[in-house]
């Protein structure tokens, strides 16, 4: 029963008319392969798990994984991201630069030689591209939006309040528990939760660098095999 509320009123995290389907795609500078990486562009479908999936199997296996994307469908998203963290790939956000009085300069699609200026819609991670970028054992960049999954307005007008509350709930809980799982701070997986779905919370320059701190069971390991060769 949850699992069907869950799958009826998850759907997206965030929507725009603006943007296009996800690109998903395989980019190896030829001078530079160091910064290959498997890129994710544009809004999350149904579907792009199989994309990503597909990308994985031909050569060659790249073990990072570029995010550009304004969000989409949050289940596509939590499934590509648990195949992201079993495959044991970073994840990378756009990186953009800043001036002091805080506007945007330009964003650059971190492990590609692409830069565009930040009126390009898919020049970010929010939403459920959040999602998938938590997943990473290695995380990097640093425009990031969160806010709490919801349901569409056109879904909203046809439910009694039982069922917007009950299925708000699922949903919630699903996000929280995938996020835990994906050993996100559980500072951010509040405010996130906190925020509503019409309006976004970039994370802080604090908030990014406690994201990116190294993954605690990661950790562990360097911190035994230190141990071992000590």
């Amino acid at each position: 029963m949850v699992k069907a509320i869950i799958s009826f009123f998850l759907v997206l995290l965030f929507v725009s008319t603006e943007v296009s389907a996800a690109e998903i795609r395989k980019v190896i500078p030829p001078d530079s392969p160091s910064l290959s990486s498997i890129v994710i562009e544009g809004l999350i479908e149904p579907g792009d798990f199989l994309k990503f999936k597909q990308a994985l199997t031909s050569e060659p296996f790249l073990d990072k994984v570029t995010l550009w994307s304004p969000g989409g469908d949050a289940l596509e998203a939590i499934k590509i991201g648990r195949l992201i963290r079993k495959l044991r790939m970073r994840t990378e956000a756009p990186l953009v630069w800043r001036l002091k009085d805080g506007n945007n300069v330009w964003c650059k699609l971190m492990g590609t030689t692409e830069k565009l200026d930040q009126e390009n819609p898919n020049c970010s991670c929010l939403s459920s591209c959040f999602l998938i970028y938590t997943a990473g054992i290695e995380r990097y960049g640093n425009y990031l939006g969160v806010h709490r999954p919801h349901i569409p307005p056109e879904r909203l007008l046809t439910l009694s309040d039982d069922k917007v509350e009950k299925g708000m709930k699922a949903a919630e809980q699903l996000v929280r528990d995938y996020l835990i799982e994906m050993d996100t701070p559980r500072d951010i997986i509040d405010i996130m939760m906190k925020t509503n779905s019409q309006e976004i919370y970039f994370l802080t320059k604090a908030q990014e660098e406690e994201i990116q701190q190294e993954v605690p069971f990661v950790e562990e390991l360097i911190l035994s095999n230190c141990k071992e060769m000590s």
